[in-house]
């Protein structure tokens, strides 16, 4: 894989990445997309597949406001620029592992509620809660389908 220079279209700032990934700026925090990443969406790639499951689109209200959510105030967290990368790494290969389940769409109907409980959490004021929330399910989620252990530097 090849490291590339980027500039972060929201701040300017230039930094290098690998060009197959998304990762947060190193400055501001919005997600960077490489050049021959999956392009299809501004994608919170789980939360995308469990609205795909539920049968909306990629301009669903939800992931306007996920992706609202990240770039506004995940962003700027403290550890959440980290986060973001983290689970770029990592989701594709999550959404893989279900997507090879017999009950996936079980498991699909589950995550979108715990997504619409977490997305509760931001309508309501307590973005904070949300980010703790998503961190919790996402160290499940890698720790479930990936066994990747929940060490005290897992999200």
């Amino acid at each position: 894989m090849a490291s590339i220079k980027v500039q972060c279209s929201h701040c300017g700032h230039e930094f290098y990445m690998d060009e197959y990934k998304r990762v947060s700026c190193p400055r501001c925090g919005r997600v960077v997309v490489g050049p021959k990443a999956d392009q299809s969406s501004g994608a919170c790639v789980i939360a995308t597949a469990c609205a795909r499951a539920a049968g909306l689109g990629d301009d669903a209200p939800e992931l306007a406001l996920a992706r609202a959510f990240r770039d506004d105030f995940l962003a700027r967290s403290p550890g959440g620029p980290a986060f973001v990368t983290e689970y770029y790494e990592f989701a594709p290969r999550i959404v893989d592992a279900i997507d090879r389940l017999p009950d996936r769409d079980r498991v699909w109907r589950q995550l979108w509620r715990d997504f619409q409980e977490g997305l509760d959490l931001v309508r309501s004021g307590r973005p904070e809660l949300a980010l703790e929330r998503g961190k919790h399910l996402f160290a499940e989620l890698k720790q479930r389908y990936l066994g990747q252990p929940r060490g005290k530097g897992s999200a």
